[in-house]
């Protein structure tokens, strides 16, 4: 019994959340709202800022500390600016897999050569913080038997 008056509440509590968001939306401004228009000719289903875009990538190289401490893979975040021309600026190491093995120095110089295709806003190229991901990994040695 206690299972169902448990649904009850749950539907009840399901129910009132609806309606909470369903009123939040309507009070939002026209022009936020999806499908309606603030003004003629404004289609609100244009994205007002896109993301940059990557268009070249250099690989990093496995550190040669990493390889001898056995390490296959890494993961490094980086924080980075990327100015309205496309370029990167790599601005510090957010977090790293094997922290102090090489790979937080490679990460920030390879994304530095990075080229990016610039984030947009209203049309215009802007400047922009973005995390990149970089990910490194050790190509396994084919042995003979």
């Amino acid at each position: 019994m206690w299972h169902t008056a448990g649904m009850k509440r749950s539907t009840v509590i399901g129910a009132a959340l609806w309606l909470v968001l369903g009123a939040s939306v309507a009070s939002l401004p026209a022009d936020l709202r999806q499908g309606e228009r603030a003004t003629p000719g404004y289609d609100s289903s244009v994205d007002r800022l896109r993301a940059p875009r990557l268009i070249y990538r250099e690989n990093p190289d496995f550190p040669g500390e990493a390889a001898r401490a056995g390490i296959w893979d890494a993961t490094v975040h980086v924080n980075a600016r990327i100015q309205a021309d496309g370029s990167v600026v790599a601005v510090d190491v957010l977090q790293c897999s094997a922290p102090g093995l090489g790979f937080e120095k490679e990460a920030l110089r390879t994304t530095a050569n990075w080229r990016y295709a610039p984030a947009l806003a209203d049309g215009r190229p802007v400047e922009v913080f973005y995390v990149i991901t970089v990910r490194f990994h050790r190509k396994a040695r084919t042995f003979a038997i």
